[in-house]
């Protein structure tokens, strides 16, 4: 669920999953669209592929392992 899935990226990350997570880039959230802008990125588009919970914890994971760097998604071109 997407409740659980919030509760592995704080254990994996220390960081709330949606003020960091929410709009990330342009895939992290609703609506991912484009290609990933950053590995941080990928780490969404990743997860929107399978949507199940092996592919959330991988996700969780990898956003552990890859730097923030706030991309908001307004900055994404339609």
């Amino acid at each position: 669920s997407l409740w659980e899935f919030g509760q592995m990226i704080l254990k994996e990350t220390g960081k709330l999953p949606f003020p960091y997570y929410g709009a990330y880039g342009c895939y992290c959230g609703w609506g991912g669209r484009r290609g990933p802008k950053d590995a941080t990125d990928r780490c969404c588009y990743v997860h929107d592929c399978k949507q199940i919970c092996e592919c959330d914890k991988a996700a969780a994971v990898c956003f552990r392992e890859r730097k923030y760097m706030a991309y908001l998604r307004v900055l994404c071109k339609k």
